[in-house]
């Protein structure tokens, strides 16, 4: 097992919860911009390997009263790309920082007070699919907030992800020559590559076979003249397309 201090991570979170929870008895907040999250919000991390990430919320109480909170960790899926190496999850409020095998806390709020939650994700040395699920919920109330964070190597990742197949991104974007396709997947699969035109014609397909794991498909655009392309990555358990500007 690698130190934590070995370990990176990417994050992406959707955070949802009630407009009453939201309006009249406590707000969350992203702390790098001010913002209020309202309704569901989705932050993107890029990860490389062996980094520390944060992203800091806060949570006030807006009424009048005592709030307790339970929340609550879920581990739905954690990066484990090789034998002795994994990828750890924690969270930390204003008070302390609990470890990955926490899974269970309760939180008080005196009215007017702000805490911070800071939910954080050590990776493992070769960067893999995490989804990690919090729920905030105002024991008072039962109002919730749900936190899903998703840990990838790349910034992107595409909403089809079924846990099995992951198109991450495409880069450079426009491609001057050539460019590169993140993939990743939980065991090794066959994927047809296609390129099309903007008029949807076919022009080039090839069939891959992904290893488990992390991998970049090499995409050369040396003979494609300069123009709107589609790159189109599919098998039966999932198709992705995503645009890809030329220019020579």
């Amino acid at each position: 097992m690698l130190s934590r201090s070995l370990l990176p991570f990417c994050l992406i979170f959707i955070i949802a919860f009630s407009s009453k929870a939201q309006n009249n008895e406590f707000e969350v907040r992203d702390q790098r911009n001010g913002e209020l999250v309202n309704g569901s919000g989705t932050f993107y991390e890029t990860t490389v390997s062996k980094g520390l990430y944060n992203h800091n919320f806060t949570i006030q109480n807006k009424g009048t009263s005592i709030l307790h909170f339970y929340l609550t960790k879920t581990e739905a899926i954690r990066n484990i790309p090789a034998k002795g190496d994994s990828a750890f999850s924690r969270f930390c409020t204003t008070i302390r920082c609990y470890p990955s095998t926490i899974l269970n806390e309760t939180i008080t709020l005196q009215p007017g007070e702000t805490i911070v939650l800071g939910c954080e994700f050590d990776e493992a040395k070769k960067p893999g699919y995490s989804m990690i699920e919090y729920k905030l919920k105002n024991k008072e109330t039962s109002n919730a907030v749900f936190l899903i964070m998703k840990y990838t190597g790349a910034v992107g990742i595409s909403e089809n992800f079924d846990g099995k197949l992951a198109v991450q991104n495409l880069y450079p974007n426009p491609s001057q020559g050539s460019s590169y396709l993140n993939v990743y997947s939980l065991k090794s699969t066959k994927v047809e590559l296609q390129i099309l035109n903007s008029f949807g014609s076919l022009i080039r397909q090839e069939l891959i076979t992904l290893e488990a794991g992390q991998s970049r498909l090499f995409i050369s655009t040396e003979d494609l003249p300069t123009g709107v392309y589609v790159v189109r990555l599919g098998n039966a358990e999932m198709l992705n397309e995503q645009k890809l500007m030329v220019q020579h």
